[in-house]
C-alpha cells in the first residue's frame, strides 16, 4: 500500500471519528475492549497539539509498559474512562493527578 493511500485512509478514519464525536456517540464496548490502556496518564503537548502521555499496555505496535505520547487528542471522557486520539481509542486507567491525590 502506498504512503499516499495510508494517509488517505487515516484521514478518512479521523473524519469518521470526528463526525461520531459531533453526534455525541461514545465508543462501543467492542472498540474499548480492543483499545490499549493508558496508566498514570496525564495531559501533554506533543507535536504542537494536546495529547496524552502515560504507560501503555495492549498497544498493537508498542511494548507493554512503554511510556508514550499519543497522537493529538480528539475526545476525552473521564467518566467513561476513554479517550480518542487521531490514531485510536484508549482506555484510561488512573491519572497521575489521581495517584498524587491518593498519596496526600
Amino acid at each position: 500500500m502506498s504512503e499516499e493511500k495510508v494517509l488517505h485512509d487515516k484521514l478518512e478514519d479521523v473524519r469518521t471519528v470526528l463526525k461520531r464525536i459531533r453526534r455525541g456517540d461514545a465508543p462501543t464496548k467492542e472498540e474499548l475492549a480492543a483499545a490499549p490502556q493508558l496508566e498514570c496518564w496525564s495531559f501533554s503537548k506533543h507535536h504542537g497539539c494536546l495529547a496524552l502521555s502515560g504507560y501503555v499496555t495492549g498497544h498493537p505496535t508498542l511494548q507493554d509498559g512503554a511510556y508514550i505520547y499519543t497522537s493529538c487528542l480528539l475526545w476525552l471522557s473521564i467518566d467513561r474512562g476513554a479517550a480518542r486520539t487521531v490514531s485510536r481509542f484508549y482506555r484510561l486507567s488512573t491519572s497521575v493527578e489521581e495517584l498524587l491525590a491518593q498519596k496526600q
